[in-house]
């Protein structure tokens, strides 16, 4: 090979090694520049005079003006609507009879006493007739007596027994109330009393008591008699009520006419004249035949003759048994006389005796009165030196204690009735016993006007009608209607095991349901079942969420709430009253301290500055947290953790949150290693 072609080989393989260096060398160029540009933007980021023109920004979305608003820590539940126990009637029937008419229809309205069907009683009346006319009129008197005794007897103690006696219903739940306010105000009392060791407070305490005592014995008894609700004023008054009626219907009963022994005397006078007249005037007839057969065939004559004597001697008996009538019909009116005179003694001596009852219970009340004022001077004396929180814990207590004892009172006065009336109607069905005749067609005859008493179904209280099982034309027994009273409705729902420690009795509860819209109604945790929900069995479901049944009084009224229906509860265990509220994402945390960025520094140009403003949160319904330590109309940055490592820097609002984001992290990443100020922290 010549040397021009040796050389020519030589410059071709030195140009690819020219070229790889070139590259190498541009690589590097490119390095060196991408490194100077990252620590100018690290420098320029982490500059503590970069303009809020440069870049750093709030989204103006995330600014919200502190306010105030109601919130609530709830727990949420859902339920059943129903009608309150003590409201709730079934009405039963034993009767086999078609029935006859229905007087009501299902959500018909009623009050405690309204028919609400007719049995058809024309085999039960013919049935009573067929037994009246085989017996005297004293036994169906008796009979009859006897029956409507039975039945009043056996309806009064039936309700008694079942627990549905309105009048003990009312007085039971209103003690159980009372108890329970009661035990709180002594709890919150005693608490407080605990605090104080100052021997004025016991004395005022005891004073108070005293007082309140007084105060009450003298009002209640002054309200008793004034009202004659007392219940020696009230017994008193049932017997010149009870010998008043007796005497005023023997009275009438006997002008009228209408007693029975005077209506048998009076029958059997005038059937004995009727018959006297007519052996009369067949006694004329014949005498009258006899003389005009004078002078004709002896034996007509004789015959005629002895007719006549027959009849005369059927005038004469008939005579002496019209005559031995009247005298029993005048013993009759003596006797009638006598009873009325016994009646109206009787109720001479009550009217007497409420008199007396009268004059008792005032000079009862003039001793009263005096204790009255003593107490009172007493209290005074007792005033001084005592503390003003512990006077308004002593005297809600003093108002629960009252209402505890008028509860208790009234339910001990209304067992004393219920028990009295009972035993009353006992002795009237014992009396009707002992008069009527114990021969099997006197109880059979007492047992069908038992039967028809019961003909006649009433409403034993006043409520909604919420179901029908009784039908025109066919035969019904057992429960043949249920009534309810719709406006004391109750919510029957449950609460978990772990939520049990936060609900009480008496809690506030809200109700909701899809039939009411939006509208919210007012409910109180009336009460807690003592063991978890049971199954089918009867055993307790034990698990790790077990549920326990509540009972939620609705308090509000006209609600609009249909039993049946489901409803959305909350039991409300703490709620603050317009109180500043903030969104839960614009707080932040640093271990036991919290605190908020607000907006500072406004300038002209808009930009803004943010700091830290240490709060106190408060109640929190997971969405708003009550909090104190800011002002009303304060500007508070929400979504406060993507905004934290932007305090001390000047920002402005920025209408789209996106490029908002991606500004800031820009800062961020260029300005983590620079950050010196110690403001960044986890919740």
């Amino acid at each position: 090979m010549d040397t021009e072609a040796k050389n020519t080989a030589a410059e071709e393989k030195q140009k690819p090694k020219k070229r790889r260096k070139k590259k190498k060398i541009l690589r590097k160029v490119i390095l060196v520049l991408v490194l100077i540009l990252l620590v100018g933007a690290a420098v320029y980021a982490c500059s503590p005079k970069r303009s809020a023109k440069e870049g750093l920004s709030v989204y103006k979305n995330d600014i919200y003006t502190a306010a105030r608003a109601d919130v609530s820590d709830t727990i949420s539940a859902t339920g059943l609507v129903e009608s309150s126990e003590d409201t709730t009637a079934k009405v039963y029937s034993t009767l086999s009879y078609k029935i006859d008419t229905v007087n009501v229809s299902l959500g018909d309205t009623v009050a405690e006493g309204d028919v609400l069907c007719v049995y058809d009683t024309e085999t039960l009346e013919r049935q009573i007739k067929e037994k009246e006319y085989a017996m005297s009129s004293s036994e169906r008197s008796a009979a009859l007596n006897l029956a409507n005794a039975k039945l009043t007897y056996e309806t009064f103690l039936a309700g008694v027994e079942a627990g549905t006696n309105a009048s003990l219903v009312n007085a039971e739940s209103s003690y159980a109330t009372a108890s329970d306010n009661l035990e709180r105000a002594q709890k919150d009392y005693d608490d407080y009393a605990a605090k104080l060791a100052d021997s004025a407070v016991l004395t005022l305490n005891q004073a108070k008591r005293n007082l309140d005592d007084a105060q009450k014995n003298y009002d209640d008894l002054k309200d008793d008699i004034d009202n004659k609700t007392h219940s020696q004023i009230r017994n008193a008054q049932k017997t010149v009520d009870s010998a008043k009626e007796n005497y005023e219907d023997y009275k009438a009963d006997l002008e009228n006419g209408r007693l029975s022994s005077l209506h048998s005397a009076d029958a059997a006078c005038d059937s004995y004249l009727s018959a006297l007249e007519d052996a009369r005037e067949r006694l004329d007839e014949l005498q009258t035949a006899l003389l005009g057969a004078s002078g004709e065939d002896p034996a007509e004559i004789a015959r005629l003759e002895e007719q006549v004597a027959v009849q005369e001697a059927n005038v004469k008996m008939l005579r002496e048994n019209y005559t031995a009538a009247l005298d029993t019909y005048d013993l009759a009116v003596d006797e009638a006389n006598r009873v009325l005179d016994t009646y109206k003694e009787q109720y001479d001596n009550a009217v007497d005796a409420y008199d007396d009852v009268i004059e008792s219970l005032e000079k009862t009340l003039d001793s009263y009165a005096t204790a009255l004022a003593n107490a009172k001077d007493s209290y005074q004396n007792a005033l001084e030196g005592t503390d003003d929180t512990l006077e308004n814990y002593a005297t809600a207590l003093t108002g629960a204690e009252r209402s505890f004892r008028d509860a208790e009172i009234n339910l001990e006065n209304t067992k004393i009735s219920v028990n009295n009336q009972l035993e009353n109607y006992r002795i009237s069905y014992q009396n009707a016993q002992n008069s009527a005749n114990t021969q099997l067609s006197d109880y059979q005859l007492a047992n069908l006007y038992t039967d028809l008493g019961k003909a006649t179904v009433t409403a034993p209280i006043a409520g909604t009608v919420t179901a029908v099982y009784a039908a025109e034309g066919e035969s019904a027994s057992g429960v043949l209607f249920v009534i309810e009273d719709t406006d004391s409705l109750v919510v029957t729902s449950t609460v978990k095991a772990y939520d049990l420690d936060r609900v009480k009795e008496g809690m506030r509860v809200t109700i909701e349901s899809d039939v009411t819209g939006d509208r919210v109604y007012a409910g109180v945790i009336e009460s807690i079942a003592p063991t978890a929900a049971k199954d089918a069995t009867g055993s307790v479901i034990s698990t790790n969420d077990a549920e326990f049944e509540t009972v939620v009084r609705v308090t509000d009224t006209n609600t609009g709430l249909k039993i049946g229906v489901s409803a959305r509860i909350a039991y409300v265990v703490e709620e603050a009253k317009q109180t500043l509220t903030l969104p839960e994402s614009a707080i932040l945390y640093e271990g036991r301290e919290s605190f908020v960025l607000r907006v500072t520094d406004k300038a002209e140009d808009g930009s803004f500055m943010l700091e830290r403003v240490p709060v106190t949160v408060g109640v929190s319904d997971g969405v708003n947290t009550a909090v104190d330590g800011i002002a009303e109309g304060d500007e508070i940055v929400d979504n406060a953790d993507s905004y934290r490592l932007l305090v001390g820097r000047r920002l402005t609002l920025s209408e789209n949150s996106m490029l908002a984001g991606s500004m800031n992290n820009m800062f961020v990443m260029g300005g983590m290693g620079g950050m010196s100020d110690g403001r960044a922290g986890g919740r």
